[in-house]
């Protein structure tokens, strides 16, 4: 009895080894997908068509939420004839880097449009190209947050976010954002709601307001790039929050107000760069409320106004900064400042001033602590209507000198 025991505990044991050992060689073989979570099915899109099957139309169509879609190897374009609409949340679309969205040549829509009023949008390695829509979201339109990566927008056009628009939340790392238009507010990009981006390039361009992207929200960037974009406040970017960056670089971009950047509020900036940025009116490289700046660099930049460098409109603490070659066509050649100015360690060299200043201008009290000025000039006025004022007044001063002259003469002549 007891060795039937024993054997049947034997069988059990090698019948549940049997079971493990099938288990193990079931998920080795794939028969199970160990990167895919039940919760988020993963679907590949085989067909590089539109409105056909296994296409990335029909595949999002299919897709539940929190589906993540990626891309056969042999599916690197993909022309849509219509906007591909979906209102799942949490859906992530993964192109590897590889794969290029972009529009046939007729008709006017934007490419993705995400209705999904919750959860996260999320996009990698994706180029979103020729996008047109007289909407928001020329190339993709996201009713929810957006969390995007290695991203490009390129020649995209719509009202706000003539490549994206985010109507919540926008996280970004190593995007770019290339040859957009917006008709209102961020050429490449239009954030609803706050903006975390990161290591992002924003080149040639345009919109009313923010050029290069448009943040409604608190927007905070750390190495980006914004080179050549156009606006009419804002030519790189325009925060209509505070904003904060880090290590920032702009470059030969143009607006009436904040050829550079413009920040509505408050704005902290850190080893960011300006260079040859230009205004019309005023901040050639940067406007902004009260203003915080280490370790900045101001150079080239052009306001036809006051602000060639910077103008700040509130109070001003600046640390560490350079301000070089800097034009302002009146006060603050290097940098204007509507209220107090507290300057530390600054140096301004090289600057030219239609105003008084030596390169800094404060309207309230200015507090300087081991600062340096080089080479600072005051623009000689133009002085051209003086002149010609001068030789007509002289002129007609001879002409009357002349009348009276020949009016003497006259006068001798019948007496005679």
């Amino acid at each position: 009895m007891k060795r039937d025991n024993r054997l049947r505990k034997h069988v059990l044991s090698a019948a549940l080894v049997l079971a493990l050992l099938a288990t193990a060689a079931a998920w080795g073989m794939g028969g199970y997908d160990s990167d895919s979570a039940p919760t988020e099915p993963k679907l590949v899109v085989k067909n590089g068509g539109d409105n056909v099957n296994d296409s990335l139309r029909d595949v999002i169509a299919s897709a539940a939420n929190g589906a993540t879609i990626t891309f056969a190897e042999d599916v690197t374009d993909i022309t849509l004839t219509s906007a591909i609409s979906f209102s799942q949340s949490d859906i992530t679309i993964d192109g590897k880097g590889v794969v290029t969205i972009t529009k046939s040549a007729a008709g006017n829509f934007r490419l993705l449009n995400s209705t999904a009023s919750s959860g996260k949008l999320t996009l990698k390695g994706l180029t979103f190209e020729n996008g047109r829509t007289t909407e928001n979201g020329g190339g993709v339109f996201a009713k929810s947050d957006v969390e995007l990566e290695d991203c490009t927008f390129k020649n995209n056009v719509g009202r706000d976010g003539g490549g994206l628009y985010a109507g919540g939340k926008a996280e970004l790392k190593d995007c770019i954002f290339n040859g957009n238009t917006a008709i209102s507010n961020g050429g490449g990009l239009y954030a609803d709601g706050s903006a975390d981006i990161k290591q992002c390039e924003f080149n040639h361009n345009a919109a009313a307001y923010g050029g290069g992207a448009f943040a409604n929200g608190k927007a905070d960037l750390t190495g980006c790039i914004f080179d050549a974009n156009s606006a009419q406040s804002g030519g790189g970017i325009y925060a209509n929050n505070d904003a904060g960056m880090t290590g920032g670089r702009f470059t030969n971009n143009t607006a009436d107000y904040g050829g550079g950047m413009f920040v509505k509020d408050n704005a902290e900036l850190t080893n960011c760069m300006f260079i040859d940025n230009k205004a019309d009116r005023s901040g050639g490289g940067l406007s902004a409320g009260a203003t915080a700046l280490v370790g900045c660099t101001f150079d080239g930049n052009t306001a036809g106004e006051n602000g060639g460098g910077a103008r700040v409109v509130n109070d001003a603490v600046l640390t560490d900064c350079m301000f070089t070659g800097n034009k302002s066509g009146s006060d603050g050649s290097g940098v204007y400042v509507g209220g107090d100015a507290d300057l530390t360690r600054c140096a301004f060299n090289d600057n030219v001033s239609g105003g008084e200043d030596k390169g800094a201008y404060a309207v309230g009290t200015l507090e300087e602590t081991e600062c340096s000025y080089e080479r600072n000039k005051i623009k000689v006025k133009d002085q051209t209507g003086l002149l010609i004022g001068i030789a007509v007044a002289s002129i007609l001063v001879g002409l009357i000198a002349v009348l009276l002259v020949l009016q003497s003469k006259g006068k001798l002549a019948k007496k005679v």
